[in-house]
């Protein structure tokens, strides 16, 4: 019912429309604040760029509103810079990837709504940033061509379903020694946000791949004969 929704959103307003290039966009923006973050402090005395731009409830409510859109550009991941650059190239080869394949329009929606799903988690528990959301571009790929082989650091190869079943039991597994609320609902609503986006093709891939389970069945049953 959603996905036909959104379809008869895009015919109306157009495959193309909407806000191009936006993960290049998301990360260089990402780059400057992790550049800027090392620069202010040496010339304010303290203050960083992630510090006036991150998620931050209560200072959203007295009136800091920008934070409910610019979190996306605050960098995650701890500040190393190598899994940082790692991080921010996947992101943006996924989020181009599924703008190519599904358009301006949708593509911008997806990520549109899967912000608005960080926010609404963070207007629970008081802090969201672009983690899951970011993540949740893999997954999704990985719903649409779950057989993709995907090269890592030039040495192994993965099939995209396999790198997304893995990140996602890494993602699960983070939850479970120190369970946060904040972490429980960012991933939730990014993965409902998947699902709304790629629930009719995930359901054409689980029906293929239980045809393809029963034919290889049935030709082994054959040859037994």
């Amino acid at each position: 019912m959603l996905s036909r929704l959104i379809d008869r959103l895009e015919a109306r307003i157009g495959r193309h429309r909407g806000i191009h290039n936006l993960m290049t966009i998301v990360v260089i923006g990402t780059i400057i604040v992790y550049l800027a973050d090392y620069i202010l402090p040496i010339v304010s005395g303290g203050t960083t760029l992630s510090s006036l731009l991150y998620f931050n409830r209560d200072r959203i409510l007295r009136g800091e509103v920008w934070r409910v859109i610019t979190f996306v550009f605050v960098p995650t991941g701890g500040g190393n810079l190598l899994l940082m650059a790692i991080s921010l190239y996947f992101d943006w080869l996924m989020g181009s990837m599924l703008q190519n394949h599904w358009g301006t329009f949708r593509f911008t929606l997806f990520y549109t709504t899967g912000m608005l799903g960080a926010v609404l988690s963070g207007c629970i528990t008081g802090y969201a940033d672009a983690y899951y959301l970011n993540t949740s571009l893999m997954l999704t790929m990985a719903c649409i061509h779950p057989e993709m082989p995907l090269q890592l650091y030039g040495i192994l190869t993965l099939r995209l379903k396999w790198l997304a079943v893995i990140s996602l039991a890494m993602m699960l597994l983070q939850l479970l020694p120190s369970f946060s609320w904040y972490n429980g609902l960012a991933l939730v609503a990014a993965l409902i946000n998947v699902a709304v986006f790629v629930f009719d093709r995930l359901l054409d891939n689980i029906r293929n791949a239980w045809r393809h389970y029963q034919w290889k069945q049935n030709w082994r049953n054959g040859w037994k004969r």
